[in-house]
């Protein structure tokens, strides 16, 4: 038994199933009557809301929502802006200068957003986990040596060689999120004591 498929007929399966692809993704507007909350839907738990830990890009999507870095990429664009910094400066090839924005606060109790916060959020790149492993986006931050802590809300960031590509890799990226430094220590079990 043959069958002889004509390009008529592979040209109305082809519609067919476009039509039932398109039909697939409508829905009624009532459908989303709820206005009060935001529904996603996305391919995976999210498993690790730790800059320097992420999994992947369902983590980094809720990082860059939820918590601040000294700069963030503009939305749709692969430019950067000022985001908890007021201002940065890069002073050198191995010095960025910043001062971060008066009056931000970490939810739950844990303060204003401090240069301590950013100094513990950077160089906890450079230092092992638990395991003695190195964090999983330890590469980042490779060229940085430290950064200094000069007033409640400025600081500097030493590198130990030019990093050219710091502010997309690190800084508006993942890496560069702020994390407290109050509360990762009253929260992290491996930072109690015994």
């Amino acid at each position: 038994m043959t069958f002889n498929t004509t390009r008529r007929q592979v040209l109305v399966g082809g519609a067919s199933i476009a039509g039932l692809v398109a039909l697939g993704g409508a829905y009624p507007a009532f459908a989303n009557a709820d206005r009060s909350r935001i529904v996603v839907r996305v391919e995976k738990d999210l498993s690790n809301l730790d800059p320097a830990n992420r999994s992947g890009p369902i983590d980094l999507n809720v990082l860059w929502s939820v918590q601040q870095g000294l700069i963030s990429f503009r939305p749709g664009s692969t430019e950067w802006e000022l985001d908890a910094a007021e201002e940065l400066e890069q002073v050198s090839d191995t010095e960025i200068r910043f001062k971060l924005r008066s009056g931000l606060t970490f939810t739950d109790g844990y303060g204003e957003l401090t240069a301590e916060d950013v100094k513990f959020s950077f160089e906890r790149f450079l230092k092992p986990d638990a395991e003695g492993k190195p964090v999983t986006y330890a590469k980042d931050w490779s060229a940085l040596d430290r950064v200094e802590v000069t007033s409640p809300l400025e600081g500097r960031i030493i590198l130990k060689q030019p990093a050219p590509a710091l502010y997309t890799i690190a800084l508006a990226d993942g890496s560069g999120r702020i994390i407290s430094k109050k509360a990762f220590e009253a929260l992290d079990p491996a930072t109690q004591e015994a």
